[in-house]
């Protein structure tokens, strides 16, 4: 029995005697096949991953996604500001991606100078709710396709 190492456990059970039989190498094995699955299983999401482009978002209020990596766009930090999670800009369309709080949305027809008043802001929040909320509206038109 030394290539195949067991160990018997004995266990009482309400009075009834129960023989455990482990085979020490079967346990081995498994554990280095659940091992060897779990590091492919993790490669695979590192894949998927790199598959899945992080930069395409869906809009809200648009049917199709939006590709923010598109070099047209322009992208402001938004880091200080708890509130606004990102801002995109594609001056050629006049059109703006804001992510509020994970949530995308888009704005038409937004002029380069209203942008430029958004990217020097001292409060994100503040200036998109005083100034971009409830203007530039894309049912009105204006909305490009990527």
């Amino acid at each position: 029995m030394t290539a195949e190492l067991t160990r018997e456990l004995a266990q009482t059970i309400g009075g009834i005697n129960i023989a455990y039989r482990i085979d020490i190498e079967l346990v081995q094995r498994v554990l280095v096949l659940a091992l060897i699955v779990g590091y492919f299983a993790q490669e695979q999401a590192v894949l998927a991953a790199a598959v899945t482009p992080k930069h395409v978002v869906w809009v809200k209020y648009r049917q199709t996604p939006v590709d923010l990596a598109d070099s047209r766009f322009e992208y402001v930090d938004t880091a200080r500001s708890s509130f606004i999670t990102g801002a995109w800009y594609d001056s050629s369309n006049s059109y703006m991606v804001i992510g509020l709080r994970g949530t995308y949305y888009h704005y038409c027809r937004m002029s380069r100078n209203a942008w430029n008043s958004f990217q020097v802001a001292d409060s994100f929040g503040r200036h998109y709710n005083a100034f971009i909320k409830g203007n530039y509206d894309c049912r009105l038109g204006g909305v490009p396709v990527y």
